[in-house]
């Protein structure tokens, strides 16, 4: 059972057959979640298959019949729709999801779900061949395209009257819920977030959330705090790394935060970071120098920090072995995968899995930062020095892995921001210099998986955009070299 943001469940029942096992259920959820407060509506159809007195049993409250009742001026779908925080029709018959998907709102329980602000789950149960028809594809599809609706595709079942076994079954409801906790956390990120108020600029993603705020002097306080999809927090730095690597050579610092799990406070330089310049200027913007630190500062971390006795990879690279491997947590990068994987092909695809193994198993670990980004490389105004955020992502890996991180990011504007090819290679090259070794293919390979890694993350707490991961594909195969 997930942790659940939210205190108050619509819960819609319509008439599948599958709607006799929601006593059962909702027994479950009422033990499993006991702080939650559920309201059932019931269609006329359900009556088919459940009573209104086992679901009222199974909840201890009121169940609502999904019909405009005579003689009252009482709004129930509006009272329905204010007071619901998160909505669930479970399980969902083709006929509803049809209406529901053609703006139909006829009833207490569509027009409250069509005009609630909260996300809603749809957990289809269907027939034999519906999952196959016209019918149901299209207004999936019209479905799945609206941020605040969760469609859950339906799993493997028995059919009640074939005896057959076939697409169709609405699934289990901690799934479900899961699923729409998933949903909610992200639809909160990208939400004004009070803790952001006096910044000079905020942003982020459901992964992790930034603030920038003046302080004292020319200097500026960078605040990452953990998003809905990194429940767990940040782990606090190790001081002893702090120490390994104070004295970095070059312009390039390791700015650590505190230790907070909630947060992390940079005191930093400047407001910009090398990225963002990157992105605003090209690659003609004088900044070979920090890029020469950059690479700099890594050797100093890569020779220099302690190699933890029970290091672990770094939390990028474990996201993307779970997700090259079908096991994304998240249903849109689940979706990703497969298009992605569709597009470049199953020996494109066996390569990246291939790379992300030999980082994972590397034969001399060292301590890497983990996600070295260009959007964590902080400078001053001259642009003479600059601070690297550092702390929420460390790891051990092989030393190509952060040199990767660098490089894939170079390749990656390169191609979508354009800008002299010459001035590109410029930087690689200091980045190379600084770290005073050749990067070689094992860079170039965690350069690529660098890249799959930012669809992933894009997709999973950002956006879902499939033109892009299509394009994406495309780039990751020249790449891959396949």
């Amino acid at each position: 059972m997930p942790d659940l943001g939210f205190t108050r469940l619509l819960f819609v029942v319509t008439g599948a057959v599958a709607a006799s096992a929601t006593p059962g259920w909702l027994s479950w959820l009422r033990g499993a979640a006991p702080g939650l407060e559920v309201k059932v509506v019931m269609t006329r159809s359900a009556g088919r298959f459940v009573t209104p007195a086992a679901l009222a049993t199974a909840t201890g409250g009121e169940v609502i019949a999904d019909e405009w009742a005579d003689g009252t001026h009482d709004a129930v779908h509006a009272r329905l729709g204010e007071w619901a925080q998160a909505a669930v029709v479970f399980p969902a018959t083709l006929n509803f999801m049809a209406r529901f998907s053609l703006g139909l709102a006829d009833t207490p329980a569509l027009l409250s779900l069509q005009c609630t602000a909260a996300p809603v789950a749809i957990a289809p149960s269907l027939p034999p061949g519906a999952v196959q028809g016209h019918a149901y594809r299209e207004h999936w599809a019209r479905l799945v395209d609206r941020p605040g609706i969760v469609m859950v595709p339906p799993l493997d079942g028995t059919s009640a009257t074939t005896g057959r076994t076939h697409m169709g079954g609405a699934g289990a409801l901690d799934d479900v819920l899961r699923r729409l906790e998933e949903r909610r956390a992200l639809l909160a990120a990208d939400a004004p977030d009070p803790a952001d108020r006096g910044a000079v600029e905020a942003f982020g993603t459901a992964l992790r959330r930034t603030a920038i705020r003046r302080a004292p002097g020319d200097a500026f306080v960078w605040t990452h705090r953990p998003g809905p999809l990194l429940p767990a927090g940040f782990t606090p730095a190790d001081p002893a790394l702090a120490d390994a690597v104070a004295d970095a050579p070059g312009p390039v610092r390791f700015a650590f935060g505190g230790a907070d799990p909630t947060r992390r406070d940079y005191t930093v330089p400047g407001r910009d970071s090398v990225a963002g310049l990157l992105i605003e200027n090209g690659p003609d913007t004088g900044l070979d120098g920090l890029l020469n630190g950059l690479g700099a500062a890594l050797r100093h971390l890569h020779d220099n920090a302690p190699v933890p006795r029970t290091g672990s990879a770094p939390p990028g690279l474990a996201r993307l072995e779970r997700w090259l491997a079908g096991r994304a947590a998240i249903p849109e990068a689940a979706a990703a995968e497969r298009l992605l994987r569709g597009t470049m092909g199953e020996k494109a695809w066996a390569a990246l899995r291939s790379w992300t193994a030999e980082e994972l198993e590397a034969a001399d670990p060292v301590r890497v930062h983990g996600a070295p980004m260009l959007g964590t490389l902080v400078p001053d105004g001259d642009r003479a020095s600059a601070a690297l955020l550092t702390g929420a992502d460390l790891g051990t890996a092989a030393r190509a892995y952060d040199l990767g991180f660098v490089l894939g990011e170079l390749i990656e504007m390169r191609w979508r921001h354009g800008g002299e090819a010459g001035a590109w290679q410029r930087l690689a090259d200091a980045l190379e210099e600084g770290y005073g070794a050749e990067l070689g293919a094992a860079a170039h390979r965690a350069a690529t998986l660098r890249i799959a890694l930012h669809v992933h993350d894009y997709t999973a707490s950002a956006t879902w955009d499939p033109g892009e991961i299509t394009r994406y594909g495309a780039f990751l195969t020249v790449l891959a070299g396949l």
